[in-house]
């Protein structure tokens, strides 16, 4: 008789059911001593699983089931109902594997026996067995549900029970619990119980933290899980390296945490024929980055999202894409803290969030993780609190830095001085303190904007403004700086310095005149302080021709209105008031066609032209002036003029002042 006949025969009986359990008498089991490798019938107690190793005699003993076409769960002795004769049950449940797909079908519980077979007798070459009756042939006896000293009848109502007990056993612990080839793993133990099930494992990513697997074991609304779940299901999952199914995991996290399904673009996102790399919808070919999504090695590279309408808190998982090099997702509505994992990533060096609702504060060990690779952070427009970490003064490559428009406090740390490559810094509209020493300024000479505006520095701005050779725009208004402007700015003329807004603030004295020569300048603001002396004559001349805004209110200015400002044909807002200036408006002022605001006061005097136009006028302010004419239709009519203010008098009419009274 072959070896292959005898296992049609014993597979198809046990994959049929018709091999049930056994009390006392033959019970199947390999062979090992014939050496003909054939089964055969041998004493014990046992299941109706394929093969049951070491069989115990006594009758009396479970043992674990080991089969490549079944897996099984038995119930020892001891917990089964005793018979009438005292011979304790033993049951077990089968389910038959389909070898082509190895995936578990046909779950049965199994009742009956198999009547008693002398020991050792053969089982004869057969083909396989397709039906009950060909079975009833190969053992010699019909197959009957019986109850005896010799036989076990099943109880239907105890069979329905434990199909539900197990069910409930097993479905939780298969639904996150997958070998790693994929197949079905099997429930073998020996000695099984039905005390709830342990906490279901992770298995086909490995390496994630602790934190991500308890909330994908535990919290079933985490993002985490959401993410798990949905890469579980992936049908392409097999094929992916560990990697890239870290990769996608990651991805979805930030999916589900974000509120996904509303962001403002998410085409192709959590589509699993869609490739992340190449199809998710992702910003960072666009300007101002123009960077690939992923690398040639197909690790994620970049990471663009921004004005996305993204909802929720950034998940720590982003830290699992070490190879991030930009990472902008600003102008949406993100909350909660900034992940440490994010500020160690290795080689991000463009992380933007700005403009969204993000709180906490600069952590000193992200500033130091941060030292290497960092090179563009802008915070700006959150709720950040907390001062800025003296470590960030250890960043090696740091060009912008941007935290402002935030609930930021404390003083403004020397050792940022020590970051030579910063080109932009923005600590505006926050609650900074202090004097600002000279020091930082020492080591700047590539930075290119200051932005210091709306804190509460007070004390002498720096001298040293004069090192930084480099800048193009200095905002310091709404501060509290004192003492005069120093005249150390005069040092920059010829350089790229285009604004300088130094407004509501407590400076004095007169403006040096190396300012005045300062010959590339657009902006000077000056407004809301203290200062004294008169304009230079020729300030038209040796500012430039460039300036488009020049704001004196509100401080204390006398003498004459020079006409050599006549020169600066692109102007748009002269302000003038609150000064005690003297003489008349140059009539070269009428003829600045590309004013948008123009504010006199002062008692100045002078006369509109007949044929003067302004088509751009937004604000007009006359009033405290003793100019005379009238106000050509052409500015009342004007759509674009939101502020006319002047006196009605017999010298100024025009609009709904009627004229010739």
């Amino acid at each position: 008789m072959t070896d292959h006949a005898n296992d049609n025969i014993v597979d198809d009986l046990v994959a049929k059911g018709h091999i049930p359990l056994q009390n006392s008498g033959g019970v199947l089991t390999e062979e090992t001593g014939s050496g003909t490798g054939e089964k055969t019938l041998a004493a014990g107690n046992a299941s109706n699983c394929k093969s049951v190793e070491n069989l115990d005699s006594t009758g009396t003993g479970a043992k674990t089931l080991k089969s490549s076409l079944a897996i099984g769960v038995e119930i020892p002795p001891q917990q089964a109902p005793e018979e009438p004769n005292g011979i304790p049950g033993a049951y077990a449940l089968c389910g038959v594997m389909d070898e082509r797909t190895e995936q578990a079908t046909d779950l049965d519980l199994s009742h009956g026996v198999v009547p008693t077979v002398p020991n050792n007798t053969e089982i004869p070459s057969a083909t396989p067995v397709e039906d009950l009756e060909r079975a009833e042939e190969v053992v010699g006896h019909r197959i009957m549900p019986t109850r005896g000293s010799d036989k076990i009848e099943f109880p239907w109502a105890l069979g329905c029970w434990l199909v539900l007990v197990v069910i409930a056993i097993v479905i939780p612990t298969v639904l996150l619990r997958e070998p790693a080839d994929g197949s079905v793993a099997q429930a073998t133990s020996s000695s099984p119980s039905f005390a709830p099930s342990p906490s279901p494992t992770i298995d086909f990513i490995l390496d994630l933290p602790m934190h991500t697997k308890e909330a994908i074991l535990d919290d079933p609304e985490s993002s985490q899980f959401q993410a798990y779940q949905w890469l579980q299901n992936d049908p392409n999952r097999k094929n992916y390296t560990q990697g890239k199914l870290m990769q996608r995991f990651v991805l979805a996290t930030l999916y589900y945490a974000t509120n996904g399904d509303d962001w403002k673009g998410n085409e192709n996102w959590m589509d699993y024929d869609a490739d992340e790399c190449l199809d998710w919808f992702n910003q960072a070919s666009l300007p101002p980055l123009h960077f690939d999504a992923c690398t040639t090695e197909g690790e994620f590279n970049a990471l663009a999202l921004f004005h996305n309408s993204m909802r929720g808190s950034l998940p720590r998982e982003l830290g699992f894409l070490t190879s991030l090099q930009a990472l902008t997702l600003g102008d949406s509505f993100l909350s909660g803290t900034i992940p440490i994992e994010i500020w160690k990533l290795p080689i991000l060096w463009v992380f933007a969030v700005n403009n969204n609702l993000l709180t906490g504060t600069l952590p000193p060990e992200g500033m130091v993780a941060a030292q290497s690779s960092k090179t563009y952070l802008d915070l700006a427009g959150n709720q950040l609190s907390g001062r800025i970490p003296s470590e960030l003064g250890l960043s090696r490559h740091l060009s912008h830095f941007s935290v402002g428009d935030n609930q930021m406090t404390g003083t403004l740390p020397e050792e940022l001085g020590n970051i030579a490559t910063l080109e932009y810094l923005s600590l505006a509209w926050n609650g900074f303190t202090g004097t600002i020493q000279g020091s930082p300024f020492q080591g700047w000479g590539n930075l290119t904007y200051l932005f210091l505006r709306d804190n509460l520095f007070t004390g002498q701005f720096p001298t040293e403004v004069g090192l930084l050779t480099s800048l193009v725009e200095l905002y310091i208004y709404n501060n509290s700086f004192s003492g005069s402007l120093p005249s150390e700015l005069g040092n920059l003329g010829g350089k790229p310095l285009r604004r300088i807004v130094v407004a509501n603030n407590k400076f004095s004295g007169s403006i040096s005149d190396s300012i005045w020569h300062l010959s590339g300048l657009e902006e000077l603001q000056v407004d809301l302080n203290s200062f004294t002396g008169t304009l230079p004559s020729d300030c038209g001349v040796t500012l430039g021709s460039t300036m488009r805004m020049f704001d004196l209110a509100l401080n204390q200015f006398h003498g004459t209105i020079p006409s050599s400002i006549g020169l600066w044909t692109d102007l748009r807002r002269l302000d003038l008031l609150g000064n005690d200036f003297e003489g008349s408006l140059p009539s070269e002022v009428w003829q600045m066609l590309s004013l948008k605001k123009l504010l006199v006061g002062n008692n100045l005097k002078g006369s509109i032209p007949p044929n003067v136009s302004f088509p751009d006028m937004e604000v007009l302010d006359l009033s405290g002036s003793m100019i005379s004419g009238t106000i050509p239709n052409q500015i009342c009519n004007s759509g674009k003029l939101d502020v006319l203010d002047y006196s009605c008098s017999e010298i100024l009419c025009g609009c709904d002042c009627p004229c010739g009274r």
